[in-house]
């Protein structure tokens, strides 16, 4: 009994079953029919060897009933001669895949011939032809490290990084990688290949003719994306780690990747990277746990702060695009919506003190010194602080609200008939547009197409949202030509191990994984995170441009992060300040 050969092909059997199954289920049948048929083809072949070698599997203590295996068979026949798809895709996830799975598990265990072989020395071979100086590299380090000595499912120890490639339930590979203390798998320890594929539906993207991808991992979301395309357009790596690079020139056997649609990139410091996203940035496509990799830690913030962005982005697309069309729509159809931000609300913001209110915990500290502030300046609450400022009786002259969830309708909270006018982001959940009474005017942000299209045709300003209401509100009192911006609430960081301010939003923080230290207000150290830092670092470089060198800029937060360009000011002393100034007028 060849148990290699059988565990090899059930590895193909099974991917060729994730693909049928997931025509299926998206009613492509005619791809599922065609998949089902390659299936069948290579299962049956498997089903053979099984009952020809009955006898050898049960001295080696492996009994499979011959019922069991034709009788399966014959209901995935049956399910295909009435063309009843749904009954088809069942019986492969719920027979045959624990089937194929269990007959991996056993014969894994029996270790019987079962090597794996280095594919390395084939690779090179390769890999010279197209990528010279690569292959000198990765042989040199090759050689320097002993590879061909290493046991390739043992983990082994390079510069204090620990690499495992381990085994998955479906005998697949994948690979965990240890720093510092703390470990991260890159890849599914179920199915690897499933979760390319999934990974390949949604990084899929119709305007790219080819993919630039940071992060090789084992290369199943390679597959994926090779697969989703058809093998027709080019597919680059930009891995940061040599040796995860020779990992997969040991594990797989590439050379018709390297042919066909491959290109390897050893990019420690992601300049290729950097540059291919000029030219190409519909194709740009991150493997989250790749990030890691990355020594440089500005790179790796900023790799993570996109990451972030663009993941936000794709997960909410749908819920965007239909509050967009709802907002848009409710422009024609509602007297009390307006797109006239320009002219009916700029005018009350040039050179005016502009508060904005944002929802971190230093809140509590100062917002009743709020009610001091001169009269002719101008409040922004944040639609999460609008609220607690009603509820102190601290009526704020507009609300912001970016965000598109239907959960963020509960910043109303019984103040749905309020006249306080309403800033809401074109893609701002539809319901504030619907409940709210007072007055709303939409707004049209970058790097949004629909919304970019409908300012263009508009003659409309867009606004730069930074991913947060806070950042928005920020942009738009810029280019509103403000006389001083003053934020409150502006914490970006866990003070206290707070999230937010009371009667706000959610106040405890949760996530405390990966919390970083950061530079405070008063001049120690608080604990940020990635969302947070990303945040802080847009404010930054928003303040540091152009047309807000004329505009001072002040942060009476007094707690949370330090932020680099403002003044560091109590909002007391903020407010005092200003009131003398205008007294001495």
């Amino acid at each position: 009994m060849n148990y290699q050969m059988v565990y090899q092909n059930n590895l193909s059997i099974m991917l060729l079953l994730t693909r049928c199954k997931e025509a299926i289920r998206i009613q492509d049948y005619d791809g599922g029919v065609r998949r089902f048929r390659e299936f069948l083809f290579y299962f049956q072949k498997t089903l053979e060897e099984l009952i020809k070698n009955q006898n050898i599997l049960i001295l080696d203590g492996i009994q499979i009933e011959n019922t069991y295996m034709t009788g399966m068979l014959a209901e995935l026949l049956a399910a295909q001669k009435e063309n009843d798809y749904i009954l088809l895709a069942d019986y492969l996830e719920l027979k045959v895949e624990p089937f194929l799975v269990m007959l991996q598990n056993m014969f894994s265990r029996k270790q019987l011939e079962h090597t794996q072989k280095n594919w390395f020395e084939d690779n090179l071979a390769v890999l010279q032809k197209k990528q010279e100086r690569l292959a000198v590299l990765l042989k040199t380090e090759y050689e320097k490290h002993e590879f061909a000595e290493i046991d390739l499912l043992k983990p082994f120890t390079i510069n204090s990084v620990t690499y495992s490639v381990e085994e998955t339930q479906k005998g697949y590979l994948t690979i965990k990688i240890e720093r510092g203390g703390h470990h991260r798998y890159y890849h599914s320890n179920k199915d690897p290949r499933e979760e390319g594929m999934y990974f390949a539906s949604h990084y899929y993207n119709e305007e790219a003719s080819s993919y630039e991808v940071l992060g090789a991992g084992l290369l199943y979301h390679i597959w994926g994306l090779a697969d989703k395309v058809s093998y027709a357009l080019p597919i680059n790596v930009y891995e940061p780690d040599l040796i995860i690079l020779i990992l997969n020139m040991m594990h797989y056997h590439l050379g018709h990747a390297f042919e066909h649609f491959l290109t390897l990139h050893y990019d420690p410091n992601l300049t290729k990277l950097i540059n291919a996203i000029e030219t190409n940035p519909h194709g740009f496509v991150i493997h989250a746990p790749s990030i890691e990799n990355i020594a440089m830690d500005t790179m790796k913030e900023r790799m993570r702060s996109f990451f972030i962005t663009d993941s936000s982005f794709r997960n909410q697309r749908t819920l965007l695009d239909c509050n967009f069309k709802l907002n848009v729509k409710a422009l024609e159809l509602s007297d009390d919506v307006s797109k006239k931000v320009e002219h009916d609300v700029w005018r009350y913001f040039f050179g005016k003190d502009i508060y904005i209110v944002a929802a971190g915990p230093s809140l509590d500290k100062n917002l009743e010194q709020l009610r001091q502030k001169p009269k002719n300046a101008v409040i922004i609450s944040t639609g999460t602080t609008f609220h607690k400022m009603i509820s102190m009786g601290i009526r704020p002259d507009y609300v912001m609200v970016t965000d598109p969830n239907e959960r963020v309708i509960f910043q109303l909270r019984e103040n749905e008939k309020e006249s306080i006018p309403m800033i809401l982001l074109s893609t701002a959940n539809r319901q504030f547009i619907q409940k709210y009474h007072g007055k709303k005017y939409l707004i049209f942000q970058k790097e949004y197409k629909p919304a970019e299209e409908y300012a263009g045709l508009n003659n409309l300003t867009l606004y730069e949202t930074g991913g947060s209401v806070t950042t928005t509100a920020l942009d738009f009192s810029i280019r509103a030509n403000a006389g001083r911006i003053i934020f409150l609430g502006l914490d970006l960081a866990f003070t206290n191990n707070l999230a937010h301010a009371s009667d706000t939003s959610n106040m405890i923080a949760t996530d405390e994984e990966e919390l970083i230290e950061v530079k405070e207000y008063f001049g120690g150290k608080v604990l940020s995170d990635a969302k947070f830092i990303m945040y802080r670092k847009w404010i930054e470089k928003r303040i540091q441009r152009k047309d807000a060198h004329q505009i001072q800029m002040i942060n009476a937060t007094e707690g949370g992060s330090y932020i680099l360009g403002m003044k560091h000011i109590p909002l007391e002393q903020s407010i005092g300040k200003r009131m003398n100034e205008q007294i001495g007028d």
